[in-house]
């Protein structure tokens, strides 16, 4: 049913039950779970130049080692891949060039000031994609 399901992470701390939603639903249908973080290029240059690409960066890698990690313990198939961007744009483009059966996504990450100027990146996501979605609170 789901050969191809896609995590976008953000590494925040509240990815951890849609991390154990989306590694559950990959063993259960023996799928290949794509996990996709996205460096932000519309604010982390701005805020601290090439030093806040880089950190995104470092940050994208320990997102995906964790998700990695909980992969590993049920033997699934893990692609990793980081990419610059926007967002939303990056997670249905991925989506749709992955030919993904289904999209994983928590829909709180960034709050405050982060989400006000950014918008929800979950919501982007189920309001343009036309590949079906699993919102995780």
């Amino acid at each position: 049913m789901y050969d191809k399901i896609l995590l976008p992470t953000d590494g925040s701390e509240k990815m951890a039950k849609v991390i154990d939603n989306a590694v559950n639903l990959a063993e259960k249908y023996n799928s290949i779970l794509h996990t996709l973080f996205v460096v932000d290029t519309r604010y982390a240059d701005l805020l601290t130049g090439e030093r806040g690409l880089e950190a995104s960066e470092k940050m994208g890698k320990k997102a995906i080692k964790e998700v990695e990690n909980e992969a590993k313990k049920k033997t699934i198939e893990i692609t990793k891949n980081i990419v610059k961007g926007i967002p939303a744009q990056e997670i249905i483009k991925y989506a749709d060039e992955n030919k993904i059966d289904l999209i994983v996504i928590g829909t709180h990450g960034k709050t405050g000031l982060n989400e006000y100027l950014l918008g929800s990146v979950a919501e982007r996501v189920l309001r343009h994609s036309n590949v079906p979605i699993l919102l995780t609170r």
